[in-house]
This record gives structure tokens, C-alpha cells and sequence, in this order.
């Protein structure tokens, strides 16, 4: 039943489909990402989403910064953003957005993350809010003609 109503949000033309899957996974086997490729075929709706970088083992950070630049083996038309969210004590505490946004950027500031190569338009939930303003943007140009 779950199954079926995802299915039928995601073979939505209108529908875009975000990606979020952990750090600390093996992204092929992820069923959104399965489910993605089987619902948008042609890759203009789907955008990756990676969250949990501060839980992956120490020494995994590369294979998760080249599927960050959509280098890696599983590449997606739109690529990916890494996030880093806040935890539960963090959320308990109420940090503000302000708080959110500097903890995710000094994360990302320090070693081995500023030394991957990350591209930095791709990093952080303002540059992931952009871009998504951004392809809603142009999918309501797109799509509202068929309407």
C-alpha cells in the first residue's frame, strides 16, 4: 500500500524527486534511487541528497565526496548537495536557522572535508534551497503548459 503511493507521486511527471539517501550507505542499493531511474528516465526531476557525513567511518570521506561532485559510478543528471543536519541535542536545544547554517559550514571547513575537492556550490542547505528554487523554476515552465 506504502509502496503503491509512493509509485504513484514518483511516476508524476510534475513530481520532482529528492534523493535522500545516508552517507554512510551504498547508494546503488537505495531504493529511491532505484525507483528514480525506473520513474524518471530521463533525469530531470531527480536530485541526490546526501546527509549524514559526520556518522561514515574515518577514511570513507573520498568515496562519499566523489559521489557528492557526481563522480562516482552513480551519477544523477541533476547531481547531488551533501548536507550536514543538525543532531537531536542540537534540535532539542532549539538552534536557529542561523546556528543551523554555521554549523554545517564550519563542518564542512575543516579537514579531511576542505581538502576533497568538494564543490562548494553543491555543500550546504542555502546552496540546496537555490538550486531547488531554481528547478522548480524552470519545471513549472515546463510542465505548466500540459496543464
Amino acid at each position: 500500500l506504502v509502496n503503491d503511493l509512493v509509485n504513484s507521486y514518483l511516476e508524476n511527471s510534475r513530481t520532482i524527486i529528492l534523493a535522500v539517501v545516508p552517507a554512510s550507505s551504498d547508494v546503488d542499493t537505495q531504493s529511491i534511487i532505484q525507483r528514480a531511474r525506473r520513474f524518471d528516465k530521463d533525469g530531470l526531476r531527480t536530485v541526490g541528497i546526501i546527509t549524514k557525513p559526520d556518522l561514515i567511518n574515518d577514511g570513507t570521506e573520498g568515496r562519499v565526496a566523489k559521489l557528492a561532485n557526481n563522480a562516482d559510478k552513480t551519477k544523477l543528471k541533476l547531481g547531488f548537495f551533501l548536507l550536514k543536519n543538525p543532531r537531536p541535542i542540537d534540535l532539542e536545544k532549539g538552534i536557529t536557522m542561523v546556528e543551523r547554517r554555521k554549523m554545517e559550514a564550519d563542518f564542512f571547513a575543516n579537514q579531511p572535508w576542505n581538502k576533497l575537492g568538494l564543490d562548494p556550490s553543491r555543500v550546504g542547505i542555502d546552496n540546496l534551497r537555490v538550486f531547488m528554487q531554481d528547478l522548480l523554476d524552470r519545471h513549472i515552465e515546463r510542465e505548466l503548459p500540459k496543464v
